[in-house]
C-alpha cells in the first residue's frame, strides 16, 4: 500500500515536510502548521475522532537559540516517557523521537524535537500514529528561498 505524499516548504522557517496527499494543511505565514488526516473545515469536526490524525508543527520563535538538549528535556516533561530515540533528518540534522503517554494530550502522542537554522522545532502528533513517523522524519532544512 502506497500513499502519495506532498512537500510543503516554509521557506520563512527553513524546513520543508512530506504529508500524505489527501491531508489538510492549515498554516499562517512564520507560525505553527497543522496537518490533518480530515479536513479541518468540515461541519461538527470538533477534537479528533477514532482514526483521524493531527500533527502540529511548532517553531520556537523566541529571539534565544534552541538547543536539542533543552527541547528534548522540555518533551519528557509533557507526559510519562514511554520511549526515547536520538534519530538524524536529512542532511544530518540531529533530532529526539519521543513516545509519550499524558492525559493532557488525550492518551499516547509523539513529539519530535529538533534545531534547524538555530530555532527549534516541536512536530507533535496525536491520534491515530500510524504515519506520524514518516511524516515527522521527513523534516528537513531548506536553503533560502530561490
Amino acid at each position: 500500500f502506497h500513499t502519495p505524499y506532498l512537500r510543503n516548504t516554509l521557506w520563512e522557517l527553513g524546513y520543508a515536510i512530506d504529508y500524505p496527499a489527501s491531508w489538510s494543511i492549515d498554516h499562517t505565514a512564520g507560525t505553527m502548521v497543522m496537518l490533518t488526516s480530515f479536513d479541518m473545515d468540515a461541519v461538527g469536526h470538533g477534537g479528533i475522532l477514532p482514526g483521524d490524525t493531527k500533527i502540529d508543527i511548532v517553531p520556537d520563535l523566541s529571539q534565544v537559540e534552541s538547543t536539542l538538549s533543552d527541547l528534548a528535556a522540555q518533551g519528557e516533561r509533557t507526559g510519562q516517557l514511554v520511549k526515547r530515540e536520538d534519530v538524524t533528518l536529512a542532511g544530518g540534522v540531529p533530532a529526539v523521537l519521543m513516545y509519550v503517554n499524558s492525559a493532557v494530550l488525550g492518551g499516547d502522542s509523539r513529539l519530535l524535537v529538533t534545531v534547524i537554522g538555530g530555532r527549534g522545532i516541536r512536530v507533535q502528533g496525536y491520534g491515530e500514529l500510524d504515519l506520524y513517523n514518516s511524516i515527522a522524519l521527513s523534516l528537513r532544512p531548506v536553503a533560502a528561498a530561490p
